[in-house]
């Protein structure tokens, strides 16, 4: 069995998918009205045919239909500001950074540095949530391309900004994201690896997921368990957080190579993209079902009763020898 890619990128590594978009000739004029939202919070886009075809195969059932064949689809259930930006990328193949900086035109205040750095922090929740969300809908269209785009974009804010998922973002991650996604190895890999500062808030945001999320406990164990030679390299090339690009973070992509959090298929990823890959010790008991999360299929109640000395798991009660 292999890991993701755990070694440092050498020369010449690059991902295919992040190159820009063609926008010659061939996207041709069509264009197809796409509504955005309800009520008064609908808004409409216009998106070429040739680009919704070429990046997803989801809207091709929408485009079938005698809406869709005069130019018009809906989704009624989708948030307009999210689209703004899956509709800009499919013309700049770009998604925008989150603000991770303060600038000021001269030295402010004590009390004006921490309102600026209060809003900053607002501004950067928020960004960072709808890359989350454009994550989401590009997992749920079956877009890799756009998946990649929003998790490096997502990464390289965390890393200018200087900080770790926060129980929040990491709960609606788990919620909004499928099981064994990218996205979801990416902020356990970041906060598991940043618990070596010895932070115990770093350490009440684990303990939160782990609360309340299903199936975060399990991700967590299975992603340690399968990556101590990133825990190696964070123990022998050190992290500064006041010098976030050296040392070693998950958060750094010069570190790792180019698609080590990507989704792919074949022969999308870098030249010799299975080189980076790294063997992991398997035990030989049978592992989960690719797709089924076991606790999150049938979450366990689990009951303790430290005087008697016994547990119960689904009602099964066992004692403790």
């Amino acid at each position: 069995m292999l890991t993701r890619c755990q070694r440092s990128p050498s020369f010449n590594m690059s991902c295919k998918s992040l190159k820009k978009p063609n926008l010659g000739a061939e996207i041709g004029n069509e264009t197809i009205q796409t509504g955005v939202g309800v009520g008064d919070k609908r808004q409409t886009f216009n998106v070429h045919k040739t680009l919704l075809q070429k990046n997803t195969k989801f809207f091709d059932t929408s485009l079938a239909s005698e809406t869709g064949k005069i130019g018009f689809i809906f989704l009624n259930d989708e948030d307009p500001d999210v689209f703004r930006m899956i509709s800009d990328w499919f013309y700049t193949g770009e998604l925008p950074k989150p603000p991770t900086k303060i600038s000021v035109r001269s030295p402010p205040s004590l009390a004006e540095m921490n309102r600026l750095g209060d809003d900053l922090r607002a501004r950067f929740d928020a960004a960072e949530t709808k890359l989350v969300d454009v994550y989401s809908l590009a997992e749920k269209w079956d877009m890799k391309n756009l998946m990649n785009c929003a998790i490096d974009t997502i990464q390289d804010g965390f890393l200018d900004y200087g900080t770790v998922f926060g129980p929040a973002l990491l709960v609606k991650i788990f919620e909004v994201t499928k099981y064994g996604s990218q996205l979801r190895e990416l902020c356990i890999a970041v906060n598991v690896i940043h618990t070596d500062r010895g932070c115990c808030k770093l350490r009440r945001k684990l303990e939160i997921a782990s609360y309340a999320t299903p199936g975060f406990l399990t991700a967590m164990l299975t992603w340690t368990s399968r990556n101590f030679a990133l825990i190696a390299r964070r123990a022998s090339e050190g992290y500064d957080v006041r010098k976030p690009r050296e040392g070693f973070s998950p958060l750094n992509r010069k570190a790792l190579c180019p698609c080590h959090f990507h989704t792919h298929g074949p022969g999308e990823a870098h030249k010799q993209h299975k080189k980076c890959a790294i063997p992991y010790l398997k035990c030989g008991h049978e592992e989960p079902t690719e797709g089924v999360a076991p606790m999150e299929a049938s979450p366990m109640d689990i009951k303790i009763d430290l005087s008697a000395l016994t547990f119960s798991i689904n009602g099964k009660e066992f004692k403790k020898h």
